[in-house]
């Protein structure tokens, strides 16, 4: 394979010994033998690699469409949404690993459970895919089980507004057989709106005052617990994982494991022994008195959620929250919902924008942000550069504080030097 920087999931691969390129595409990087190139949906027609195969002859498949093909023969089951798709595709392949389902399960993220892999393979015909609904990706997809997790405003480089988004979502589920099911969100708006035409299909509901539904919520500093609850039957859960989004992401994978036929006390068991998933909340220890924690979040919804996740956990503490905005048309498009995003936060660092490849060309700055977030009496200070910033945060953090390093691009290498630095 090849990607045009390291990163963790290049030095996965590596531990498996698959050979993968570094550096800009080439024709070069595509073998003689090569029979099929899969590529990413981000990753262009104009690409020297594409271009290569399609001159040799070499048949191209995408990444959604490999895994469609590889769906086939299987029982499929997809966890889609806007956010929490990551953590409740993990969670939900845990639970049927350690209940002995023995599924194959492919999710967007290393899961800890799995051996700092994002996949593993398995005996049964139950295959668990993270759907991903950039460019209708999920649309490739074969599953008789859709979880439904959100629906929002995203990717809107591809999507006109959150009207195509649902159209999108509604062709999705009537893909369905005759015989699927939607276990569904019940307090997500816009789920409601697509649910509503879909009348035909079979829909399991999650939520407050769903079919399974939840309650006597608390929060602890690095687990929390709910009673789930459908029908006349109730579970206590004990889940290792904090914030309220990751209430409704556990409850998903409730009812979809009852769905199934999966025990609940089972299920709770192999809930509690979750160990989580890379850059969720992942709390990478404490070095100086400082708390330190990792997190993907990169969209105005997912960052509101992180800060009252960190506010419940954490009361008391300073939370020094550091930001890189991921795609700069996200940055764009979404850039009003970020002024209202921090609220909550002690102080916030902004580091400038993290630009995707093909993606991106616009040149703006998260600079832009420092205005408006000061108006609304928000400690916020922009650094162009890690090594500016890290400095910055050598000098500036307290014992005691919790600093949380934020953002879908490669702010995890500052947390890192951060890290070291600090020791």
């Amino acid at each position: 394979g090849s990607d045009v920087a390291y990163s963790d999931v290049t030095k996965s691969f590596k531990k498996q010994e698959v050979k993968i390129a570094i550096g800009p595409h080439r024709a070069i990087n595509v073998p003689k033998n090569t029979q099929v190139v899969v590529f990413s949906p981000a990753v262009l027609e104009s690409n020297p690699e594409r271009k290569a195969a399609r001159k040799r002859g070499i048949v191209e498949v995408s990444y959604p469409e490999m895994i469609g093909h590889l769906m086939v023969d299987k029982f499929g089951i997809t966890v889609s949404g806007t956010h929490g798709k990551t953590t409740t595709t993990a969670l939900l392949g845990h639970v049927l690993v350690k209940t002995k389902q023995d599924p194959t399960v492919i999710v967007g993220s290393f899961v800890k459970d799995f051996g700092e892999r994002n996949e593993r393979l398995g005996k049964s015909k139950l295959m668990v895919v993270e759907g991903d609904e950039y460019k209708a990706s999920f649309l490739n997809y074969k599953p008789k089980i859709i979880v439904l997790t959100t629906i929002d405003e995203d990717h809107l480089d591809y999507y006109r507004d959150i009207k195509h988004i649902k159209a999108v979502f509604q062709e999705y589920l009537l893909r369905l057989p005759p015989d699927g099911i939607v276990i569904a969100n019940a307090d997500d708006q816009n789920i409601k709106d697509v649910l509503k035409a879909v009348a035909s299909l079979k829909v399991v509901t999650y939520g407050i005052r769903a079919e399974y539904n939840f309650s006597s919520i608390s929060f602890g500093k690095t687990s929390s617990s709910c009673v789930i609850r459908h029908h006349e039957e109730f579970e206590r859960l004990e889940i290792p994982l904090l914030g309220m989004h990751n209430i409704y992401n556990t409850a998903a994978v409730f009812a979809c494991a009852r769905t199934l036929g999966i025990p609940s006390k089972e299920i709770a068991k192999a809930i509690k022994s979750f160990k989580g998933v890379w850059r969720r909340f992942d709390i990478r220890g404490t070095k100086k008195g400082v708390t330190i924690i990792d997190d993907y979040a990169h969209h105005p919804t997912e960052i509101r959620a992180l800060i009252n996740a960190l506010k419940q956990s954490y009361a008391g503490r300073r939370i020094v929250f550091v930001y890189q905005p991921h795609q700069e048309d996200r940055f764009i498009k979404l850039f009003n919902k970020f002024i209202e995003a921090f609220d909550g936060v002690d102080l916030l660092y902004l580091a400038e924008i993290y630009a995707v490849e093909g993606r991106d060309g616009k040149h703006d700055s998260s600079k832009r942000l420092l205005v408006p977030l000061r108006a609304k009496k928000i400690k916020a200070f922009y650094y162009p550069t890690f090594a500016s910033l890290k400095k910055e945060l050598l000098s500036e953090v307290k014992k005691n504080d919790v600093m949380v390093f934020v953002g879908a691009g490669d702010i995890t290498k500052l947390r890192s030097e951060f890290e070291k630095s600090i020791q």
